[in-house]
């Protein structure tokens, strides 16, 4: 299987993979389903989840806890850092609502600065559905040592890394995709899942998840200590159903990249080519170094470009790849649009393409290069062996998956990722799984709206290919109680508190965020935003010499 991996040199350089110039925007993640990961085993005793609710009604109630028994650990789950937090496994009920009583394992990190007060804690969820809490390591050290006052939490989502992860042994390193799951893999890994797993499968759920975040608070919360959930991209459904489930036990919640109630992932290549539409009819339409080069209809440019790469046009950079140019490039530029520093570098590499000279060739086959041929890092191949695909595929198709017909097919998903410019391809993954997959039934709380007068900060950003502008709007009418803020940056990508910098190199997203941690029913100090870096068509020599091998990226 072909994936998407960046070199150690661009790590200096990008939001993609790791953060770049904002001195408080730490590594960021995409919220993609990552990978494999090993078993756990058994730790900690566990809390009781308190009774069924009645239908219809919230789970938030207070119980009698046990303090959660804490161990020393590292912060960084790679190693390499002496800098130590602390790790527990905590037994949490297997169902919220009643089932078989049993429990699962759910392993939970947390880390405070030398010296900080604690004041409140931070919840991080993470995206996918599937990846772990491993990619908020840097983000926690990197905003921590200037926000003294914050203790993080960074829990693996049920399923994934160490909590009880779900795996099959077709994620084997000597199988057929190594860790990626082959669409040959998949009947006998459902099946093998399936014997293993049985009917607690169904257990693997947002609502359960949900349940798990709020057995846990109680058990780790000091007396007068503020609570606060982030969740980014599916973080931020999993975030809106622990309100559905637990309305007030928070004291604050922040939807960074919002996925609404009801959502579906079946679009997610169309959406990228959505936000790279607006990009290119945006910033790259009335820039005038990207308008001299792609025209006065940038748009038209690129479906342009990529219609000729079709045809054969300058394909031999792909030669080495086994996959036609217009894939590579479009799975590329889906890449590059997750982030904020790399998406200027779209328009010159579609530009090279379609002019596709000597220098072009060499170019682009250098950005093939950067993105397909090198191997991932250390924290990386962690991060991918601790994702959850079949707990990504579980949620995917149970409750992120259209329910009303037409549903779409395995050829419509391939006609969407056709029809792109923009795309990661994240649809390629599904085709074989469509109509097959067992899933669970949707519980009372799927496609509803949490009534919930916690404050909350939900922060949308423009031009977001995972979570596109249009459909974060649908959470916006839900949310409007005093303290409930609505914040956006036009030119944000997916995770605003990694793709807002500023001119003074820091990061506006993350200072708003802090700004509604310290003060949650006042409205958040968005001065910042008058400060917003804009897209930069010039480029930067030393990227552009990274990805294509010239300091000038156009030419």
């Amino acid at each position: 299987m072909l994936r998407l991996h960046v070199s150690a040199a661009l790590v200096a350089a990008a939001v993609f993979s790791c953060s770049s110039p904002p001195i408080d925007v730490p590594p960021g993640d995409s919220g993609v389903p990552l990978e494999d990961a090993g078993p756990t085993e058994p730790e900690d005793a566990g809390a009781d989840a308190g009774t069924e609710p009645d239908a219809g009604e919230p789970i938030d109630a207070g119980v009698p806890v046990e303090p959660i028994a804490w161990g020393d650990c590292a912060l960084h789950s790679e190693g390499g850092s002496p800098t130590r937090a602390e790790c527990a496994r905590v037994a949490v009920p297997l169902r919220a609502e009643g089932g078989d009583g049993g429990t699962i394992e759910i392993f939970v990190k947390r880390w405070a600065p030398d010296g900080g007060t604690r004041e409140r804690q931070l919840w991080m969820l993470n995206g996918g559905p599937g990846a772990s809490g491993m990619a908020y390591e840097n983000i926690a050290e990197a905003i921590g040592v200037r926000a003294l006052d914050i203790e993080w939490y960074l829990p693996d989502h049920r399923g994934t890394g160490r909590s009880n992860r779900l795996g099959c042994v077709e994620e084997a390193p000597g199988s057929e995709w190594g860790r990626s799951i082959s669409p040959n893999e998949w009947p006998s890994c459902i099946a093998n899942a399936q014997a293993a797993y049985g009917d607690t499968m169904t257990a693997y759920s947002t609502t359960n998840a949900a349940n798990d975040l709020g057995v846990l608070i109680p058990r780790s919360k000091r007396e007068g200590q503020k609570v606060f959930v982030y969740g980014a991209s599916y973080g931020t459904y999993w975030a809106h159903r622990y309100l559905q489930l637990y309305p007030s036990q928070a004291d604050g919640v922040i939807l960074d990249s919002m996925v609404p109630s009801p959502g579906s992932l079946a679009e997610q290549d169309s959406d990228a080519n959505e936000a790279g539409q607006l990009f290119f009819d945006g910033p790259c339409k009335s820039d005038a170094t990207c308008a001299a080069k792609l025209g006065a209809d940038p748009w038209a440019t690129a479906n342009a470009t990529l219609a000729k790469l079709k045809t054969g046009h300058c394909s031999g950079f792909a030669a080495p790849y086994g996959l036609p140019a217009h894939v590579l490039l479009r799975r590329v530029f889906g890449s590059m649009m997750m982030g904020f520093s790399l998406r200027p570098y779209i328009a010159a590499a579609l530009y090279r393409a379609d002019r596709c000279n000597a220098a072009d060739q060499a170019a682009l086959a250098r950005l093939m290069q950067v993105f397909f041929g090198t191997a991932p890092s250390a924290a990386a191949a962690l991060a991918a062996q601790q994702g959850g695909w079949i707990l990504s595929n579980n949620i995917l198709f149970s409750e992120l998956w259209p329910t009303a017909a037409p549903l779409p097919t395995a050829a419509d998903l391939l006609a969407s990722r056709e029809n792109s410019v923009v795309s990661r391809d994240v649809t390629s993954s599904m085709d074989v799984l469509v109509g097959t997959w067992p899933t669970y039934a949707r519980d009372r709380w799927v496609d509803a709206w949490a009534v919930t007068t916690t404050p909350m900060l939900m922060l949308a950003g423009g031009l977001d290919p995972a979570t596109t502008y249009r459909k974060q709007l649908l959470v916006k009418p839900h949310f409007t109680a005093p303290g409930q803020h609505w914040v956006e940056f036009p030119l944000g990508a997916h995770g605003v508190i990694t793709s807002s910098p500023t001119n003074a190199n820091t990061s506006c997203g993350t200072a708003v965020m802090l700004s509604f941690l310290r003060s949650p029913l006042a409205a958040p100090d968005t001065a910042c935003k008058s400060d917003l870096r804009g897209v930069d068509f010039v480029g930067n020599s030393a990227t552009a010499q990274q990805l294509f091998g010239t300091t000038d990226m156009w030419e």
